[in-house]
Parts: structure tokens; sequence; C-alpha cells
């Protein structure tokens, strides 16, 4: 035996806003709906709903708005990835049987490292006195 509980709901949209104050959602008797056509197929939610306890709506990409710009990645978390990047081909190598001089290929991972940490500041510093 299988009850519909969906009885009278079926025309509602599914994007409805969660009540801010703490009541519980069956209290919205005073609020409609906007209705969906049958033949409009499936609803598919069209606006996000903002966290709970936030009164603020939330931005929206809309014709006519710009994005906002991505943010470059830091100079010195491009190179910390590389050095672990260079650590775990260095465990890799080793893994196959190969020899290295830990002490040396320490060396120059830090040496390469440091030039890298001074050309990406320096390339930084001259890239902020053009704007």
């Amino acid at each position: 035996m299988a009850t519909d509980d969906t009885t009278g709901h079926e025309a509602q949209d599914t994007t409805l806003q969660l009540p801010v104050t703490g009541d519980s959602p069956d209290d919205t008797e005073g609020t409609t709906a906007p209705q969906a056509t049958a033949a409009a197929g499936p609803a598919t939610p069209t606006t996000a709903t903002p966290p709970a306890g936030s009164t603020a709506p939330l931005p929206s990409a809309g014709p006519g708005l710009d994005p906002a710009p991505r943010p470059r990645p830091r100079i010195a978390t491009v190179v910390w990835g590389l050095v672990v990047a260079a650590l775990g081909v260095g465990v890799l190598i080793y893994a196959a049987g190969y020899t290295i001089d830990a002490q040396l290929a320490l060396i120059v991972l830090l040496t390469v490292a440091g030039l890298m940490l001074l050309v990406g500041s320096l390339v930084g510093t001259r890239r902020g006195g053009r704007r």
C-alpha cells in the first residue's frame, strides 16, 4: 500500500527560502510559492538560498556584471609546491633502486628554491610598480 505524500505539492517550486527566524518550515502559511506549470518539465533550482542566519543575498554574476578577477597565486606557494614535488620525485627515484647523494640533492634543491623566491619577488616588485 503506497501513499503519496506530495498530494497538492506537485506544482510548487522546490527552491523555497527557509525561514531565518528559526520557525519550522510548516509555519509558512502566509507565504506563497511561485507556481510551476506541469508542461515545464522537472524543476531545476534557479536561485541559491543564503546560509541559515544570513540576511544578505548571495552575489550572482548576472548580465552586465563582471565576475571578480581571480587572484594570482603567490610565488612562495608555487615555489614550495615545486619543492614538495621535487622531494616526491626523489623518493620515487630512490624507490626505483637508484642511489641519490642526499646532501648534494638537498643543497641543490634549497639553492634553486631560494633563487626562485628571489627572482619571483623581484618580478612581483617590478610588476607592482607599473600599476
